[in-house]
């Protein structure tokens, strides 16, 4: 009787389909292989000589534990082929994006094993970057490409951020593969995706500029009184102290609001009031507009001479 054979009858007792009764049958012969091996590991191991005499026999010894060692460690990549489960195959399977109870999208992919057995494997954000990354191998090298061409704002977002992108744009474009997404709503979800995490990452480098529209163009928001306006400086000194190291220094650039939560923002850019110290981009929102006050023309000149 064939291997094959004795599998098919094992699998009709126990009541298991061909590939578990394999599986079942692979791990028995790896288990008798391990132990096998360690028995053949210590009968040789016994055969050293107690009280070597000469050369020869401390040779022979050598020989001896060498052989052992190889068995020992032939034994444990036995019980670690045993202790590895089969890989799961799958004839069909599903996938939808679900929210989590804590709001964060997870996708979930319901799959029928061979066997018949149902199985779902759920994958959150950080899961779904090593997926992308898996399915397109270049996007590592990808980074010269992306900021010359169609992404040039990539570069302002920080590790986590790009973590979160990537993500995303795979969850959007996901749709693509499933027959009842119609690719025109998939191509606004992508569209939506690099919209929000490019105006994340000019906000992060302090430069929030409409396309096609010229900054000395750009409209203040409605209903801003009393928040910063582009193209004026700003200072903000603490309480009781003048000292200019001790002082921040703001020039906006625009203001915008945010498209979710309709609260104000002014960007621009930002540094002490020291001699010398250097710009950087800069924001603030609504509620961090308290002890900020305009420069006045001669504040201002001064501090350009600086």
């Amino acid at each position: 009787m064939s291997a094959r054979q004795d599998i098919a009858v094992l699998a009709r007792r126990a009541g298991l389909s061909i590939d578990e009764a394999a599986a079942v049958a692979g791990r028995t012969l790896a288990a008798h292989r391990a132990e096998v091996l360690r028995e053949a590991a210590d009968a040789v191991a016994g055969n050293r000589i107690s009280q070597p005499i000469g050369d020869a026999q401390e040779h022979v010894n050598n020989v001896l534990d060498i052989l052992a060692t190889h068995l020992r460690r032939l034994a444990d990549t036995a019980e670690r082929d045993e202790e590895t489960p089969p890989p799961l195959i799958v004839d069909r399977f599903d996938a939808a994006i679900e929210p989590e109870p804590e709001g964060d999208q997870v996708l979930t992919i319901g799959a029928i094993a061979r066997g018949g057995r149902p199985v779902a494997l759920q994958l959150d954000a950080r899961d779904r970057v090593k997926v992308a990354r898996w399915l397109l191998p270049d996007t590592e090298n990808a980074g010269a490409v992306v900021t010359s061409y169609g992404l040039p704002w990539l570069p302002w977002l920080d590790n986590d951020e790009l973590r979160e992108f990537l993500g995303e744009l795979a969850s959007a474009a996901l749709g693509y593969y499933r027959a009842e997404d119609d690719d025109v709503d998939v191509l606004r979800d992508v569209e939506r995706v690099c919209a929000t995490y490019r105006l994340a990452a000019e906000a992060n480098r302090g430069q929030l500029t409409a396309p096609g529209q010229a900054d000395a163009e750009q409209e203040e928001p409605e209903d801003s009184d009393g928040f910063f306006r582009p193209g004026r400086t700003y200072v903000y000194r603490q309480d009781g102290y003048t000292a200019p190291e001790l002082t921040a220094v703001f020039r906006v650039e625009h203001v915008t609001r945010h498209p979710a939560r309709g609260t104000l923002r002014a960007i621009g850019w930002s540094r002490s009031g020291a001699p010398g110290s250097t710009w950087r981009g800069f924001f603030r929102d609504e509620d961090q507009a308290d002890g900020w006050t305009e420069m006045t023309d001669t504040e201002q000149t001064g501090d350009d001479e600086r």
